[in-house]
């Protein structure tokens, strides 16, 4: 046996220091051995990997050399297997099965298995493969097994045939019936460690073959879980029971109907009843047996929601309460924890249990059996609980929480009245806790269902609300003004008569200051009710601003949070009451808070984000007002966008950091960073907005800083907000130009510039789908949204007719360049509300959910791009850029898939809303497929298609089709209108299909109202489906236009919609639509009278 090298031990010794300067001069001798010397560095470290005897080399080296052994014949940085001499190869080959076997110390043995894998990966993609390059290895690992004389040795190459299964396993069970004796064997034999190995190699079979070839594994299932079962009641055994319930987590998650079909009945009540048990030394084991059973459930679900299965649901959910009850008994530690969070406090277990909660209910509504098939199981279940004699506040909590966790995943309405109705009662409970969980749940299902539980439950909930803010404890009392703080949408009738009552309590516990948490969330309720309520918030407005105004400026340092809340209290109360009440108070206020934007924030400050919110709301309100603080406050902001990636060590994988690889080189910066530059190009895109013309002076600094991020390699989020920012940039020259500010020639510059940097990033996707990565795609489609938002801020007579062309040809290239295979349709994202900056929450959950990018995705937003040339520059875009956008429609329609028709329409839809009569000459290439494919069974064909003929019924050559359209969009809305009304459109399917309804109503109606003597027939039946179905729910800008349409017909006094025998329903929908009418009618004021004079 070879001696060890000296100089290799030292090396060795370097790496396990725990001084940092000597494992890195290490790593640097180690890399100058992989690239100088492969062959002299292996050797030497199988050298001391077989140094295991008597004044060999110790295990801590041994273990170091088999380490870097693996890597060498892996796939890390230090690899050099395939720079390794054949002699070198085989030494590695025939000494790592000697230490595989031989090496006194388990950990080494486990390593030097992992070698054995990794080289046999290196060498072999096949069974036939491997037999080739190393004969000896199968048959050495075979025969070991079957002499069964060693449980060591048996236990490591049972491990390595574990890790070899992708390789061989198709081969050993093809083969015959050996490969089944001989595991068959090894779970009965007397050494717990070689049943392990043996159920966690069958187990990786069955997780990684095909379904056939498994299958001969179905007969040990029975005997393997009885080895499962054995380990459970033997405790020495909880490490290997561990490993062996993650194994079959694993084959679970992979394989479920192999387990349905295989001993599911056998292993479900073990694993229940070892979730149960609390005897653990490893509490690991019980959340390991956990996750398996939720693991089932997963790839089960749709089993489990069938009659037979729901006692397994059951069992489940009964589980997961039970585990929910190991929470803080003793209610003055409970209370004196009042400004920590909830799972500080209470068992692990409470949180795992809640958190399964919400995955079963997840899994359920995506396979579509949440109302019919979850719900009234939790609920059976529930009730049990609550009426068993034994039942406590615990398990009163518990079910309160079961609520809470799954509300989100509702769609139909009664169910969310179901649940406020379950909940209510337990808001006056006896104990603390359940009150506190009750009202936290209130708040959940107000915030997952608003508007519909402030509209419909504010009249039963406010009271109750009010009772808890007077609750002795201050956590109960804390959770009710967090409930009354996810009420957003309250009416003023409902809360007039408790205005006084709440604005008293809240005051109350605000200036009490029990809690950093009670004092933060009165002022979250606070400004919930003061937006509410609006000009009923006015007699408390003179209270409430010195408070909070006292609060922003005598916070101290630690209590930055509070001050930051204050700040953004006083922004939303000073919305609510506008400028002339607020304006004083806001000029006070910015004159403490700039302060301290001028120091900055630190990258990880929690406050920043709503501060900057707050920061934009204060100039929202004061206009152009606000321009005294932008130069202590611009400067502050333009320095946070300067921040610049810097070269990091490859090995930093620190999580606080992002990433990119650039040149060769890995530049990083702090992730919170990036989040301080995100939220500081919201606030300065506020700020644009806000100042409007007068923002021009500071234009020069804002875009030297706005020029670098278009391309900021670390974020992509930092990209699309620099060039969302442009947008404003661009209306605020224009603005300018207009009142005098600056030269119009400024605008025609800008957007100039914009574009050429734009366009010239945009033509470097390359032209190959395959090198086309999600980065590729992401960065393009952000690109052509903001030029998009540019082009349309930029407004007409900007571009000449050659812009136009050359921006059209680079749109055409680039539509035909991102390619789209067996990809199914999707709807394309929603447009941008251009020139709003709106920071509701709403807004980023709706953002979030859209904001993935796909090749479709990409495609349409190119056409946006084509859109906003059309309107910025319609008789232009009508003779250079028309006929080529209309070969590339009928191209698209001639290929036939759905995802080309849908792009084809979306294109037409633009052009006939944008170009009007100017698109007549093209309409036989697109308007008789758009009204045949009204009915198509894809959603979002129906949508675009249905939006093409309602922007086409404007114009007189539509009636030739009229009759056709209208049949079509009414047999849509005969289809899937009730559904339409009962449900709320949860995942992204049923989002889809209630576009298409959406569109569908508008297009109806506009039929009705353009065509009404051409829809074939007698026409009220039509304008009564249309009134049916109103108003579209789901598609805002759809809904908004639809809105404007019936007011607009009211207010010219329509025969059909002002009809005596109509009123009742056009009243309806009104009242449904009522809060969309300040953005719809100039005089927002009075718009019911208005409607009200037409009506009566």
């Amino acid at each position: 046996m070879a001696v060890p090298n000296q100089g290799t031990c030292e090396l060795l010794r370097a790496f396990i220091s725990p001084d940092g300067a000597t494992r890195t001069a290490a790593e640097e001798r180690l890399k100058e051995a992989v690239r100088g010397a492969p062959n002299e560095l292996v050797k030497e470290l199988l050298a001391v990997l077989l140094a295991f005897g008597e004044n060999g080399a110790p295990a801590e080296l041994r273990s170091e050399a088999v380490v870097l052994l693996r890597q060498c014949a892996g796939n890390s940085a230090r690899c050099c297997w395939d720079q390794l001499d054949p002699s070198t190869k085989q030494a590695v080959q025939e000494q790592i099965v000697v230490s595989l076997i031989k090496d006194p110390s388990k950990p080494v043995r486990r390593q030097a298995g992992h070698v054995i894998s990794t080289v046999a990966h290196a060498v072999a993609e096949n069974y036939a493969e491997l037999m080739k390059a190393w004969p000896q290895l199968l048959p050495f690992l075979s025969q070991t097994v079957g002499a069964g004389a060693d449980a060591d040795q048996v236990t490591a190459c049972l491990q390595v045939l574990q890790e070899l299964v992708e390789i061989v396993g198709d081969e050993l069970l093809k083969q015959g019936p050996q490969a089944v004796t001989m595991l068959q064997t090894c779970l009965g034999t007397p050494s717990a460690e070689v049943r392990a190995a043996a159920a966690q190699l069958a187990l990786q079979m069955v997780e990684d073959l095909e379904k056939d070839v498994a299958a001969p594994l179905g007969a040990l299932m029975p005997t393997l879980f009885a080895v499962i079962k054995s380990f459970a009641v033997e405790s020495e055994h909880e490490e290997i029971l561990k490993e062996t319930i993650e194994s079959l987590m694993s084959a679970a998650e992979e394989e479920p109907e192999f387990f349905k079909e295989n001993g599911l009945q056998q292993v479900w009540p073990l694993l229940l009843e070892m979730c149960r048990a609390d005897h653990w030394g490893d509490a690991q084991v019980r959340h390991s047996a956990m996750e398996a059973a939720m693991t089932f459930f997963e790839g089960l679900c749709e089993d489990f929601c069938k009659a037979e299965g729901q006692p397994f649901l059951e069992q489940l959910i009964l589980l997961n309460l039970e585990w929910m009850l190991e929470v803080e008994e003793n209610v003055d530690t409970w209370t004196s924890s009042a400004d920590q969070e909830e799972e500080d406090i209470d068992d692990d277990l409470v949180g795992i249990g809640e958190e399964n909660l919400d995955r079963l209910a997840q899994q359920c509504a995506e396979k579509d059996a949440l109302e019919e098939a979850f719900m009234p199981t939790l609920f059976k279940v529930l009730r049990a609980v609550l009426s068993a004699p034994a039942s406590t506040w615990k398990q009163v909590r518990s079910c309160v929480m079961a609520v809470s966790q799954v509300v989100e995943y509702i769609e139909e309405e009664a169910w969310v009245d179901q649940c406020i109705d379950f909940l209510v009662p337990h808001t006056s409970h006896a104990h603390p806790r359940v009150r506190y969980a009750a009202f936290q749940a209130v708040g959940q299902t107000a915030y997952d269902h608003d508007p519909y539980v402030a509209e419909n439950h504010a009249e039963t909930l406010l009271p109750l609300i009010l009772a808890g803010l007077d609750d002795k404890n201050i956590r109960v009392a804390t959770s009710s003004a967090s409930a009354l703080s996810s009420m957003e949408d309250m009416d003023e009738e409902d809360l007039e008569p408790h205005m006084e009552a709440l604005m008293t309590k809240l005051f109350t516990r605000l200036q009490q200051g029990q809690s950093r948490a009670m004092q933060e969330t009165c002022l979250s309720a606070i400004a919930v009710v003061g937006e509410a309520a609006s000009e009923l918030f006015l007699p408390y407005y003179g209270h409430v601003m010195p408070a909070l105004k006292q609060l922003i400026a005598n916070s101290k340092d630690e209590q930055k949070s509070l001050r930051g809340k204050a700040f953004e209290c006083a922004s939303l109360l000073g919305e609510g009451v506008g400028k002339e009440t607020f304006a004083s108070d806001a000029h006070e206020i910015m004159q403490i808070m700039v302060r301290y934007f001028q120091v900055g924030f630190e990258a990880d400050d929690q406050t920043r984000e709503y501060v900057h919110e707050a920061a934009g709301r204060v100039a929202g309100v004061l206009g152009k007002d606000f321009k005294p603080y932008m130069p202590a406050l611009l400067p502050s902001l333009l320095k946070v966008l300067q921040q610049q990636p810097a070269q990091v060590e490859s090995d930093n994988e620190d999580e606080e950091y992002t990433h990119v690889l650039q040149d060769g080189k890995l530049l990083g910066l702090k992730t919170a960073v990036l989040d301080e530059m995100c939220e500081t190009l919201t606030l300065i895109a506020s700020l644009m907005e806000a100042l409007e013309e007068e923002f021009v002076e500071f234009l020069p600094d804002t875009c030297r800083q706005l020029m670098p991020l278009m391309d900021f390699p670390v974020s992509e989020e930092v990209q699309d907000k620099a060039n969302a920012t442009w947008e404003h940039v661009v209306h605020c020259a224009r603005t300018a130009a207009e009142n005098g500010k600056c030269e119009s020639v400024l605008v025609g510059q800008l957007v100039g510039e914009f574009l050429r940097s734009t366009v010239a990033m945009m033509t470097k996707l390359p032209s190959e789908a395959k090198e086309q990565g999600p980065a590729n795609l992401s960065q393009l489609q952000a690109q052509a949204s903001a030029m998009a938002g540019v082009i349309k801020k930029a407004g007409r007579k900007v571009l000449s007719k050659q812009d136009v062309l050359n921006l059209v040809q680079v749109l055409a290239e680039l539509l035909v360049r991102v390619k789209i295979e067996n990809e199914p349709a999707e709807s394309a994202p929603k447009k941008k509300n251009q020139g709003k900056v709106d920071d509701s929450d709403e807004e980023k959950e709706e953002s979030s959910e859209e904001g993935s990018v796909s090749r479709q995705s990409v495609r349409f937003s190119l056409v946006d791009v084509a859109g906003a040339l059309m309107r910025a520059s319609r008789e232009e875009f009508a003779e250079v850029g028309l006929s080529i956008f209309m070969e590339l429609v009928r191209a698209l329609l001639q290929n036939g898939s759905d995802s080309e028709r849908s792009l084809a329409l979306y294109i037409a839809d633009e052009v006939v809303e944008c170009l009007g009569e100017l698109s007549v000459p093209h309409w036989n290439t697109f308007m008789e497929h758009a009204c045949n494919s009204i009915t198509d069974k894809t959603a979002v064909i129906r949508q675009h298609s249905a939006s093409v003929v309602g922007n086409g019924s404007r114009l007189p050559i539509f009636a030739q089709i009229a009759p056709l359209a209208a049949s079509q969009l009414a047999r849509v809305l005969q289809k899937h209108g009730e559904r339409h009304r009962r449900r709320r459109a949860v995942n992204s399917e049923a989002k889809q299909v209630a576009a298409s309804v959406d569109a569908s109503i508008w297009a109806l109606g506009m039929i009705c109202e353009h065509q009404e003597k051409n829809v074939g027939g007698d026409s009220t039946g039509a304008w009564q489906m249309w009134l049916s179905h109103m108003p579209p729910r789901y598609d805002k800008e759809v809904g908004q236009k639809a809105s404007a349409q019936l007011l607009e017909l009211v207010v010219k006094n329509h025969p059909v919609v002002t009809a005596p025998e109509q009123l009742p329903r056009v009243l309806a929908i009104f009242a449904d639509v009522y809060k969309l009418v300040a953005y719809l009618c100039p005089c927002p004021c009075t718009w019911e009278s208005q409607a009200s004079s037409c009506l009566f």
